[in-house]
This record gives C-alpha cells, sequence and structure tokens, in this order.
C-alpha cells in the first residue's frame, strides 16, 4: 500500500500486476487514471514484465496522448489491433472484476491485444 501511495504521488497513477488463479497469464490494472476522467484499464499478459509494459504504454497513450479507450476495436502506435471491453458489465468481466473491484462502481476497461502478447515495446516503460 505504500508503494501505491507513493506512485500516486509521485506520478499520479499506480500499476499492480498480481498472477490469478489460474497461474497462465499475469494481470496488471491501473489506479488513479479515473482521477484524470478516464476509466482504470486492467490487461492480461504471459508474463508480469509484459503485462505492466503492456499497461504502462497504454497509460502513457492517455496521460501523454490525449486517447481515450472506449470499448471495441482500437489501436496504438505499438498495437494495431487490442480489443477494449467494459468489464463492469459482471456477464462481461465478472472474475476480474469481483477480484480486483471488490464491488466498487468503478468504471474499468479490460484491454488485450488482439494476437498474444509475447513482449512489450522496449520504451513503453517512458511514462512519468
Amino acid at each position: 500500500m505504500y508503494r501505491i501511495a507513493r506512485e500516486l504521488d509521485e506520478a499520479g497513477f499506480a500499476v499492480v500486476a498480481y498472477l490469478p488463479d489460474d497461474g497462465r497469464t499475469f494481470a496488471a490494472f491501473s489506479i488513479g487514471l479515473s482521477s484524470y476522467g478516464h476509466p482504470e484499464l486492467v490487461v492480461t499478459a504471459d508474463c508480469e514484465e509484459s503485462a505492466r509494459c503492456f499497461l504502462l504504454h497504454l497509460i502513457e497513450q492517455v496521460l501523454r496522448r490525449g486517447k481515450a479507450f472506449r470499448e471495441g476495436i482500437t489501436s496504438t502506435p505499438f498495437f494495431p489491433s487490442l480489443e477494449v471491453v467494459d468489464i463492469t458489465d459482471p456477464l462481461a468481466g465478472l472474475r476480474i472484476y469481483d477480484e480486483l473491484l471488490d464491488a466498487e462502481d468503478l468504471r474499468v476497461f479490460g484491454v488485450r491485444p488482439k494476437h498474444a502478447l509475447d513482449s512489450a515495446p522496449a520504451d513503453s516503460t517512458s511514462v512519468r
């Protein structure tokens, strides 16, 4: 909690990654994007570093480039095809919603690349 609070103070957002119960893919989620008027983001990838880098890339798109992710298919400079799903609808993302949000009434988007994410772009950690 102290690390998250420090990240929120220093950067205005925080990134938390964890290994869900299935043990196959890592998930990472943002904290603090809602203070910028954007839904929080949740991503999945094959390893923790990829999940973090992928999410940092998306956060950079929101904070530095003014990208507003909406449900549907979209793209970023590194990912030509991303599927964005509103997971606040319990039927669309019940498991993630329950684990991450504890039934808080937040608008959250789950984003995943249309193709397998093996590694994230090298400069995606440039968000500050």
